[in-house]
C-alpha cells in the first residue's frame, strides 16, 4: 500500500479486488473506455487525527475529503482533455429514499432510478451532502452531449470517480494521463 497525503489527510492505495462489489455496482451504469485502468485509494483512517476519527465515526464527512472532491470536480469541469461533456450520475429524485434508489438499481431498472447531470461544483456540493456513501454518486467525463438529456446505461465514457468504502476512499477507472492530471496515480 503506497501512501500519499492531501492537504494533510492520510491516503493509502488499495486493492482495486478489494473493492469489487462496486465495481460491480458501477458496471450497469458508466462503461469507460477500453485503456482505462482502475485505482482505488481511501483515508488512512489509522492515521488520522483523533478529532478527524471522531468526526469520522459521528458519520460527518470530513471537510478536506470533501475538498478533495469538489477539487477534483473543479479539474474535470474547467480542465483541457475531459470533454467533449462531463456529468453527476445520481440517484434520480423520486419519493423513494436513497438507499431504496441504490438498492433497485439493477441494469432492468437503471434508467429509472439514476439521473445524468450536467457536472458542476454547485452540484458536486448537493451530492457530497447528500450521498457520500456507496455509489451515491459518480462523476463522468467524456460523455458525448446527448448522454446528458438522453442517458442510455451504461454511459460510454472516458473515465469516472465514485466514492467507496462508505464515502471514506474512491474508486478512479480512467486513462494514466487522465489520473496523471487528477494526481490520482
Amino acid at each position: 500500500m503506497t501512501h500519499n497525503h492531501f492537504h494533510g489527510l492520510p491516503l493509502k492505495s488499495i486493492e482495486v479486488g478489494l473493492v469489487a462489489e462496486d465495481i460491480r455496482l458501477s458496471q450497469p451504469l458508466v462503461k469507460p473506455s477500453v485503456e482505462s485502468v482502475m485505482t482505488a485509494q481511501c483515508i488512512d483512517y489509522a492515521a488520522l487525527t483523533a478529532a478527524d476519527r471522531r468526526m469520522s465515526e459521528a458519520g460527518d464527512v470530513l471537510p478536506v475529503w470533501a475538498y478533495r472532491w469538489l477539487t477534483l470536480t473543479a479539474q474535470i469541469v474547467y480542465g483541457e482533455g475531459f470533454g467533449p461533456c462531463t456529468a453527476l450520475v445520481v440517484p434520480a429524485r423520486s419519493p423513494k429514499s436513497l438507499s431504496q434508489s441504490l438498492l433497485s438499481a439493477l441494469p432492468g431498472s437503471v434508467n429509472a432510478n439514476w439521473e445524468v447531470q450536467s457536472l458542476s461544483v454547485d452540484e458536486m456540493c448537493v451530492a457530497i451532502a447528500q450521498a457520500s456513501n456507496r455509489l451515491g454518486f459518480i462523476i463522468v467525463w467524456g460523455l458525448q452531449p446527448q448522454s446528458i438529456n438522453s442517458p442510455r446505461f451504461p454511459l460510454d465514457c472516458h473515465g469516472f470517480i465514485l466514492p467507496i468504502v462508505d464515502g471514506m476512499g474512491m474508486l478512479c477507472a480512467a486513462s494514466e494521463a487522465d489520473r496523471t492530471k487528477l494526481n490520482l496515480v
